[in-house]
């Protein structure tokens, strides 16, 4: 074999490993190849709020009559 041959082929998938993974060497290519890594951000940030919203929803339909009583106390 082509020595110089082995040098590429091994520079080559080195390239390919480093695009493909982040900082920490996770491979991201999933994300990377379905959202941008903006839009994965906005995703990520989206449903963030949305699982908070959820939660106080539930917090509160849970708890409605004990905040009815504390609103009243400082009505």
């Amino acid at each position: 074999m082509n020595p110089s041959l082995n040098v590429n082929v091994e520079t080559n998938s080195k390239t390919k490993k480093e695009r493909w993974t982040n900082n920490n060497g996770y491979n991201d290519l999933l994300y990377t190849a379905t959202f941008p890594r903006t839009y994965r951000n906005k995703l990520i940030h989206l449903a963030v709020v949305v699982i908070v919203v959820v939660v106080v929803v539930v917090v509160a339909s849970v708890f409605e009559s004990e905040v009815r009583l504390v609103v009243a106390d400082y009505l």
